[in-house]
């Protein structure tokens, strides 16, 4: 634990550019802090990490040249067998492109720090997933290299980008209006789509339908800073699944309905680090998505956070995921399993249910 801490420390300063001196300011601190008994040196140190992206949110900006511009945004239009790239800014091109269904809805995807298009397992499994989706149309954001720079910059990068993403929504739904639109978003990813969706509302006076949040990021987007994360305003349904909760994810409630596999515990059941476990979101609402698989998640609506932080939750049920009633409201709890199938009810394993597409002959 003692490692992780100063793991996190050397890491998060460095990437945020903070001065030699901070940085040994914050050593010292947490050398103090981790050798008291009883003293839990991780918290203290998202805590104190915390403070300081406070600071650096104070004082400093994002430097023009590290801004989204959205000319550098695109789309990658995903099918079962061809990947389009469009620009963000032509997005009305993509009703263009016969494969493109005129009636279906459209499922966006933004991931979050330090991912891409080539380096996000999250992207191939969420695209895999909605293949078998024929009433989606499955786009990701290329967020170029906004969310891969430092942190802090990133961070800020989520406002610049969800704003660039608003406009191409707006003129995706110029051509068709009314077009459902779902938005989902991973760690950095749910902020920006939050940001999306409130753009989104302010150019076209119209909720964008539904905002999924993938364990919401936690670092700059608590306490003080300005950076304004997913909130419930932000679409007319906003469900949120949390799987780190308080260390790399929010931990309060940030949606109309929010889902706590295993309670207010960091880490999640099959997982031995912070990491697996923030990204357990993105396994588990990819597992809901394929067909026959939507009431894998049952869970059961907490009437307190103190009945969720005891797991002694006993209201109302309802199932998390790609198939969540959009009438659910409030925190919900459910246990998980160790592997896949994550989901308590699902029926069976999932390998062999879902083939990969033929695409020998298809002409992209």
């Amino acid at each position: 634990m003692r490692s992780i801490y100063f793991f996190l420390v050397i890491s998060f300063c460095v990437d945020s550019g903070l001065q030699a001196n901070l940085l040994v300011d914050i050593l010292g601190r947490g050398i103090n802090f981790a050798y008291n008994a009883g003293s839990t040196p991780l918290q203290f140190a998202l805590n104190l990490l915390q403070d300081h992206c406070i600071k650096f949110a104070q004082t400093f900006s994002v430097p023009q040249i590290r801004s989204a511009d959205i000319t550098n945004l695109r789309f990658q239009y995903m099918t079962a067998c061809c990947t389009y790239t469009v620009p963000v800014a032509l997005a009305e091109t993509l009703w263009d492109n016969p494969r493109f269904g005129k009636n279906r809805k459209i499922v966006v995807f933004a991931s979050g720090w330090q991912t891409t298009l080539n380096s996000s397992d999250g992207i191939s499994e969420l695209q895999k997933a909605f293949m078998w989706r024929p009433e989606v149309n499955f786009l990701v954001v290329d967020t170029f290299d906004y969310l891969t720079t430092l942190y802090m910059w990133s961070a800020q990068n989520t406002n610049f980008i969800g704003k660039s993403l608003s406009l191409g929504l707006q003129k995706l739904a110029n051509v068709r209006p009314g077009v459902n639109i779902h938005l989902i978003g991973h760690s950095l990813g749910t902020h920006l789509m939050g940001f999306a969706g409130r753009k989104y509302f302010e150019l076209t006076g119209r909720l964008v339908d539904r905002i999924t949040g993938l364990d919401p990021a936690k670092p700059c987007f608590i306490g003080r800073t300005s950076y304004q994360g997913l909130t419930s305003n932000d679409a007319r349904l906003v469900d949120v699944i949390h799987t780190n909760p308080g260390i790399l994810g929010q931990l309060s409630p940030v949606g109309h309905v929010d889902f706590y596999p295993g309670g207010e515990d960091p880490i999640q059941n099959g997982c031995s680090f912070i990491v697996c476990s923030h990204y357990r979101a993105v396994s588990y609402f990819v597992e809901s998505v394929y067909p026959g698989q939507e009431s894998n998640f049952w869970a059961t609506k907490c009437n307190s956070t103190k009945m969720l932080r005891a797991k002694t939750c006993d209201s109302s049920a309802t199932v998390m995921g790609y198939a969540v009633n959009w009438n659910a409201r409030g925190i919900y709890y459910l246990e998980v399993n160790s592997d896949s199938p994550y989901g308590m009810n699902a029926k069976s394993s999932l390998r062999g249910l879902y083939n990969n597409f033929n695409c020998q002959g298809v002409k992209c």
